[in-house]
């Protein structure tokens, strides 16, 4: 935009500075020390479980009885780091009141477990402070409008943090698949009306980000709808 296409760090310096002044994004405080810890921990939790599925891709293939062995000592070892990992979080969210009380809403939501509660928890600072629009901005489950002239297309979701919608898409589906779960009933009710299942899901993770937001907000837990 500036023309500006050399590149040292006095004028990123000087360019970040010229877009501070200019669209002036507001200031977010920096996440608590044990909210900083609980992130780190669910890293590590990602990237031990994504470890843990390639060596089981490995294992299925392979066919060599020694290389098996190996992979089977380095699944079993990937799963004792993951024990120890979550037994971490839980020793942290004890020693921390406040941080376990905040933990505790989301998973009181049909759905949501403890990987996805403090994903949402560790990397959504706004989540309990903004409005509903806001929160499905910040998720990436609000729908942006692409219009020019007289021309109206397609609505999309876009943007967003991927680290929270990838938690709230396998709470949604978890939540979808949770018997007498007001969300099965609110994705089946979409599905019914021809909804796509993409659209459907979508739905159902833009209800359960406002539904985490209100009641942090409220600070409550969730309870279901009565008949």
């Amino acid at each position: 935009m500036l023309g500006q296409l050399a590149k040292t760090d006095k004028i990123d310096a000087h360019s970040l500075a010229m877009f501070a002044a200019m669209v002036q994004p507001e200031v977010n405080a920096s996440p608590a020390p044990a909210q900083a810890d609980l992130a780190a921990l669910l890293v590590a939790m990602r990237q031990a479980t994504q470890a843990k599925g390639a060596l089981n891709n490995q294992l299925g293939v392979a066919e060599h009885r020694f290389i098996s062995q190996q992979l089977k000592s380095r699944i079993a070892m990937t799963e004792r780091h993951l024990k120890a990992l979550d037994a971490g979080m839980q020793q942290l969210l004890r020693s921390e009141p406040a941080l376990k009380h905040r933990f505790d809403i989301p998973t009181s939501i049909p759905g949501v477990g403890p990987v996805s509660a403090g994903t949402m928890i560790a990397e959504w600072n706004e989540l309990g402070d903004a409005g509903a629009a806001q929160i499905a901005a910040l998720v990436g489950v609000a729908l942006m409008n692409c219009d020019s002239g007289a021309m109206r297309g397609q609505r999309r979701i876009r943007g967003g943090r991927c680290l929270v919608r990838n938690a709230l898409y396998m709470a949604a589906v978890a939540a979808i698949r949770t018997k007498s779960s007001d969300f099965r009933a609110f994705f089946e009710r979409l599905r019914e009306n021809g909804k796509l299942f993409k659209v459907a899901i979508t739905a159902v993770i833009r209800k359960l980000a406002i539904v985490a937001n209100t009641l942090i907000s409220e600070n409550r837990k969730w309870e279901p709808v009565r008949p």
